[in-house]
């Protein structure tokens, strides 16, 4: 199991089995957000994410999506569950955009297979 900070209700994770659930308070620049820190298996995690290409879905934005404001505005996204930002490795990632970079649930095309 690993730790991961998310944005999701404690209720979803005690139902997934998530062990060392923390709820944390978090200033943010426009309010005060509460964060959660779970030790989460992989498995769990890709339940949580959502179907499609990007950080949302049609029911919910990824919990794992985060924007961190310390950072210029378009090199600033970071996805808690790859520990990875816009800013860091070579290249321009496209997080602050909730483009998904995990892979995880994604479309695939007719090209894919």
């Amino acid at each position: 199991m690993k730790s991961y900070y998310l944005y999701e209700n404690s209720q979803v994770l005690n139902d997934l089995g998530a062990q060392n659930i923390l709820t944390d308070i978090v200033p943010d620049s426009q309010r005060i957000v509460p964060m959660v820190s779970a030790d989460l298996t992989d498995e769990q995690c890709k339940t949580l994410i959502p179907l499609g290409n990007y950080c949302y879905g049609k029911t919910h934005k990824c919990p794992f999506w985060d924007i961190i404001e310390e950072f210029p505005a378009q090199d600033n996204g970071y996805c808690h569950y790859l520990k990875s930002g816009d800013w860091q490795g070579e290249g321009m990632g496209l997080l602050w955009d909730q483009c998904k970079e995990c892979g995880v649930n994604e479309y695939r095309s007719d090209y894919d297979e």
